[in-house]
């Protein structure tokens, strides 16, 4: 059996090497999305599919990466429309993973984060952000 820091907070047994798989299609799965410019469709996946219960960094690590792309492709407009029929809890995910992927982003893809961010503020108010710092599962 793995040892307790190869298995999943959620219990479903899956290693490290399974999480990161399933990473790795869901960056396929997103990829596909965004190049039939269906990038709300892969914010929609990305949320259903991010390891929040990980404990590995390399599989959250993997999620940032596969989510990034879809914060640099949608437009303003997309943006506000997406947000709108986003739940509360799905936006303030959304806002962990922009927090998230500042960390790595090149200062073009920063700017679209920075827009995502004041959207989302604008949204749900300043509470949103502690939200995302207070909850550590990204």
């Amino acid at each position: 059996m793995a040892d307790e820091e190869e298995v999943d907070m959620k219990g479903t047994g899956a290693s490290e090497q399974e999480e990161l798989g399933q990473m790795k299609s869901l960056e396929t799965e997103i990829t596909q999305l965004i190049s039939r410019n269906q990038a709300a469709q892969a914010l929609k996946l990305a949320l259903t599919k991010l390891p929040s219960a990980s404990k590995s960094a390399a599989v959250k690590k993997a999620g940032v990466d596969a989510i990034l792309p879809v914060f640099a492709h949608l437009d303003k407009a997309a943006a506000d429309n997406l947000l709108n029929d986003l739940s509360e809890d799905e936006r303030a995910t959304v806002m962990k993973y922009v927090y998230k992927c500042m960390e790595t982003a090149d200062k073009k893809t920063c700017e679209s984060l920075l827009n995502w961010h004041s959207k989302l503020v604008e949204k749900d108010g300043h509470g949103i952000i502690m939200r995302a710092f207070i909850d550590k599962r990204v």
